[in-house]
């Protein structure tokens, strides 16, 4: 039997997903934090603002830091270098 609660999850996520393709946006992996779904993506779609999730070395001398915001019912997580300007897609582990 399919748990209700999850199919809705999984319906907002491919939605959202689907917008943000749309608009341009690449969605680069997903995830759930245990409480909602939560989309990687390669840049914040237009006049959202993110608040720091985590920073941290980035290998290259510099810093990276991961930016969240809420979008259509779920999380999404982007990655800056310390100037502010998007970098290369992040690899994400994938815990199932």
């Amino acid at each position: 039997m399919t748990d209700p609660k999850k199919s809705e999850v999984l319906f907002t996520a491919a939605t959202a997903a689907q917008q943000l393709e749309q608009a341009g946006i690449q969605v680069i992996a997903h995830y759930s934090n245990g409480r909602r779904a939560v989309l990687i993506i390669d840049r914040p779609p237009p006049l959202v603002r993110g608040v720091l999730r985590r920073r941290q070395p980035n290998g290259r001398g510099g810093i990276e830091r991961v930016l969240a915001a809420e979008y259509e019912g779920l999380q999404i997580e982007w990655s800056t270098h310390e100037d502010g300007v998007a970098i290369a897609p992040r690899e994400v582990a994938h815990v199932h």
